[in-house]
């Protein structure tokens, strides 16, 4: 059993179960493909994919040593990287969830530099995507840490968590009624669950760890709410609840500017529980080297 087995192996699982996308993708004749798959299943006489017609279709054991091949390649990945004089001055890659990305990231990573006054801005590269996206590239050893909003779901990830947020729901500013914007109060309005799940909502895609978290306190009510407009900016959401569209649910953090500019209304939702969590993940092989010791220090510290 060598790595070439394994990268053959994941090439097929990566071009759709399928052998002919494989030997493409490694410039390999489609038998040459083939006898490799079959030297590892009578290596370890298992079955790793069923074929059923012209179809591939992954086994259990397949799965198994998909995920361990994974593991193994990383850390073969790892080892050449440390190995090499240059890895030292390589950039540290950190991922961030929409949420974190919009607001928190950019102070993290400045008071990360703060206390590295050597490092220049270059030395850290981010990259602002889904949590579920985030969790993909921290398993194919694309990205060195990553900052989510959701826990992840695979058993290689090492997880903690740094801090807890409020989700809001918010609403037109007309909804908050004449005599609150007068006053220039805070406009807010109680609803409970049965109404709320009548608005319009405009919501995260599926997937987010907002949209996760209010999918699933709508369903501990037996409800469910169908968005009319789903979208991966916040502030595109924001904008449209300003513009009168509908309700929509927001991290707490990222709602307070509008709150206090009175742009939109805060929804009390009796009995709605709309806790959110944020993550610290990286891969529970991967070798933790002083630089992301440091940032993971400075994202605790700040909250």
């Amino acid at each position: 059993m060598t790595l070439r087995h394994m990268k053959i192996f994941l090439a097929v699982c990566g071009s759709g179960c399928s052998v002919t996308g494989a030997a493409k993708e490694l410039f390999m004749s489609q038998p040459s493909v083939t006898i490799a798959i079959r030297e590892i299943e009578e290596h370890y006489g298992v079955r790793l994919f069923d074929r059923i017609g012209r179809r591939l279709y992954l086994t259990p054991a397949g799965e198994q040593f998909r995920d361990y091949a994974q593991r193994i390649l990383a850390l073969q990945e790892d080892l050449d990287k440390s190995m090499e004089k240059t890895a030292a001055a390589g950039p540290m890659r950190i991922g961030a969830s929409m949420t974190v990305g919009s607001r928190r990231m950019p102070e993290y990573v400045r008071r990360y530099l703060e206390t590295r006054e050597t490092l220049q801005a270059d030395s850290v590269r981010v990259i602002v995507a889904p949590s579920r996206e985030l969790e993909e590239k921290l398993l194919s050893n694309e990205l060195d840490l990553a900052l989510v909003e959701i826990p992840v779901h695979s058993d290689a990830l090492t997880v903690t968590k740094y801090m807890e947020d409020t989700l809001e729901i918010i609403a037109p500013a007309e909804y908050g009624g004449a005599e609150g914007k007068k006053k220039k109060k805070e406009l807010r309005i109680s609803m409970q669950a049965g109404k709320l799940a009548a608005q319009r909502f405009l919501l995260r895609e599926k997937g987010s760890g907002t949209r996760d978290i209010f999918d699933r306190a709508m369903a501990d009510h037996g409800m469910e709410v169908s968005p009319v407009w789903e979208s991966a900016s916040t502030s595109a959401l924001i904008h449209a609840v300003e513009c009168g569209m509908g309700f929509s649910v927001i991290p707490r953090q990222l709602a307070e500017p509008a709150f206090r500019e009175g742009t939109v209304c805060r929804v009390i939702a009796e009995g709605l529980e709309l806790r959110q969590s944020f993550y610290i993940v990286h891969h529970k092989d991967k070798f933790l080297t002083p630089a992301m010791r440091s940032f993971i220090r400075v994202v605790q510290e700040m909250n």
